[in-house]
């Protein structure tokens, strides 16, 4: 009876052309010959090679067994991928016998000799038919030889079991050039970028020097000689790597995007800074309260880079999370101020609006903080437009690009100070600028500014 013994495909059994198999007796001695009858009891197997020349199938006898194993081809040639300029290379030829059911102890292997050809340039995937091959002198089954400077293919040729097979295989020459390489391209600002360069596949690689430039022409320069170069990126810009390889020059160079961190929205909080810079006695309801532009009250969290294509350069390392938007009101509406003691109710002669009393002083007061953002309202406040400026605009993406080289610093101006400037130009000023906070006027509480009660304040 015929078993299926390990991994056996089906196209095994079933005959499709699916490549070539190695199948061996491993048990009992009678496979069907001319000189072996089977039992009655008998089971025909038959297996093609890739080149649809079928093999010979036997009938088994109900007492042996028979493994079959798959392989890729009957020839296998075997050899150094790549070598350097003018080294040799060695290949191997090995050739599967048994490839047809037959008895274990008469398994025959072809003796032939082996025709080893040489195909010089050919290293394109498909065979190129018009380079002649060069037949070598070697015959058996390893053959060292030198292959020219382009490279080629090596073929070989064989008889197995009354089959005539062939294999190649390419072998390139890899001559030695300056391999330059970074571990990426594009990475987020503060992050850190590794480069090296090296002599491959072999050479003495000296001299090496490093230079950076951004995209501005600003340029770091490292002339220490060493092969790799590392550290923290905070702009764009290109590498470049020079070094003498073997006595004669070599370069290479690659650009390095430096991309946004994305970092969250800035929070904008209000704060109650009391009487402030406000006159003790106001003259205009413009000068019972108001809102600062929103600045950040923590101090910024920096960072400079050490070493690499960006030394010497600064960044902001953290996010900025919440900027203050400072509130004023007026210490008049307290008790006991000049300005609350000239309050009393009455008629405006000249408009005919009541004016306040003085109990009626502290809801003008709520209407100011909910005017300016320190208590809700249902109306909008300048706190509340400070905050859509800021959802509108994004100015956390523009103060996280924002960098800074030694160069430009002193001990009197920092890269702290050049943050806050920046901030006052590019968003502070445009902030407080924006033409929704111009809500406020000096007309009459009950009209427009603090529409909390009907009545007038006296100045």
């Amino acid at each position: 009876m015929l078993v299926r013994t390990g991994d056996v495909p089906d196209e095994l059994w079933t005959g499709r052309d699916l490549g070539g198999y190695l199948i061996t007796a491993t048990q009992g001695w009678c496979i069907a010959t001319p000189w072996c009858s089977p039992s009655p009891t008998e089971v025909e197997a038959g297996v093609m090679w890739a080149d649809r020349k079928e093999i010979e199938a036997y009938h088994v006898a109900e007492s042996n067994t028979v493994t079959a194993t798959a392989i890729p081809e009957p020839l296998n040639l075997d050899g150094p991928e790549s070598v350097a300029p003018g080294q040799p290379a060695t290949m191997n030829v090995q050739t599967w016998g048994g490839l047809r059911l037959r008895h274990p102890q008469i398994i025959a292997i072809d003796t032939a000799d082996v025709e080893w050809r040489w195909f010089p340039g050919d290293t394109a995937a498909v065979r190129n038919p018009v380079i002649s091959g060069q037949r070598l002198a070697c015959t058996g089954k390893e053959c060292t030889f030198t292959p020219g400077a382009a490279g080629g293919r090596m073929s070989v040729a064989t008889w197995v079991e009354g089959a005539y097979v062939e294999a190649s295989e390419i072998v390139r020459v890899q001559h030695q050039q300056l391999q330059f390489t970074c571990d990426q391209d594009r990475l987020e600002r503060g992050a850190t970028l590794n480069c090296s360069a090296a002599a491959v596949p072999s050479g003495t690689l000296d001299s090496i020097r490093w230079e950076f430039r951004d995209d501005a022409g600003n340029t770091v320069r490292d002339s220490s000689g060493a092969a790799s170069w590392t550290g923290e990126m905070v702009v764009s810009g290109k590498i470049a790597v020079a070094a003498r390889l073997n006595g004669s020059p070599v370069a290479d160079d690659t650009v390095i995007v430096v991309r946004a961190r994305g970092w969250p929205l800035i929070n904008v909080v209000a704060a109650d800074s009391g009487n402030g810079h406000l006159p003790a006695a106001p003259t205009r309801y413009g000068q019972l309260a108001d809102t600062h532009a929103p600045y950040p009250m923590q101090p910024y969290v920096t960072a400079r880079v050490s070493r690499g294509p960006n030394a010497g350069m600064w960044y902001l390392k953290d996010p900025i999370q919440t900027v203050t938007a400072n509130v004023h009101i007026s210490a008049g509406f307290r008790p006991g101020s000049a300005f609350y003691a000239q309050q009393h109710s009455g008629t405006d002669p000249a408009t005919g609006d009541p004016f306040c009393a003085r109990w009626q002083v502290a809801a003008v007061e709520r209407g100011a903080r909910e005017h300016e953002g320190l208590v809700p309202s249902a109306l909008t406040s300048h706190v509340e437009v400070y905050q859509q400026w800021f959802r509108t605009n994004a100015p956390q993406d523009f103060m996280e690009a924002v960098t800074g080289r030694d160069e430009e610093f002193t001990s009197d101006w920092t890269f702290s100070d050049k943050l806050t400037h920046e901030y006052i130009l590019k968003v502070a000023d445009p902030a407080f600028q924006d033409p929704d906070q111009k809500h406020t006027t000096d007309n009459p509480p009950g009209l427009v500014a603090f529409p909390v009660v009907p009545c007038r304040l006296r100045f």
